[in-house]
């Protein structure tokens, strides 16, 4: 069973889940429940499902959320098997108006080690743009080089991926991290 949280308007899971405040200030795009299959309106810092269920995927979500701890407390406990995140691929805070966290490839693993033992964190884009990003990286002025990649992760939207695999030896708060 695949588990989406913060389903938006595409539920990609067997069950879907999103806090849907119908037309909030906040709301980015309008979502009709009504073609959402199984879904549940809830906050992903208190899922309504039983521990041990099924893979879970969240989508460009937690960037959003205030208590990120708690939301990634809440998708390992329900997970079974493995944890997949997906956020923008964006080391400067706040480059989006919405966001109220932003990630680097390291960062994000480093921090999702706080909560899991196995983590892989993958930039999901087209292999001609990491070849682009590999000669980007020979700039000799660092500032020209972060700007210059961060319009590039804007144009084409690149993001993280993170692979979290979930181990039930450890219970369900943090694991190492403070």
């Amino acid at each position: 069973m695949i588990i989406d949280c913060g389903c938006g308007g595409k539920g990609r899971g067997d069950v879907n889940l999103d806090l849907y405040m119908y037309h909030s200030p906040d709301t980015i795009q309008y979502i009709d429940v009504k073609k959402i299959r199984n879904f549940i309106n809830c906050s992903i810092t208190n899922l309504p499902i039983r521990d041990n269920v099924g893979d879970v995927t969240c989508y460009h979500t937690i960037e959003h959320i205030l208590n990120v701890n708690d939301s990634i407390i809440e998708m390992r406990r329900v997970s079974n098997n493995k944890v997949i995140i997906v956020v923008p691929n964006n080391p400067v805070n706040n480059e989006y108006g919405r966001h109220l966290y932003s990630w680097s490839k390291s960062s994000l693993k480093a921090y999702l080690k706080c909560f899991f033992n196995d983590v892989d964190v993958q930039i999901n884009t087209l292999k001609f743009i990491e070849i682009v990003y590999h000669y980007i990286k020979f700039i000799p002025v660092f500032f020209i080089r972060r700007r210059l990649y961060q319009a590039i992760s804007r144009l084409i939207g690149l993001e993280l991926i993170a692979i979290c695999k979930v181990s039930k030896l450890k219970g369900h708060g943090l694991m190492g991290c403070r």
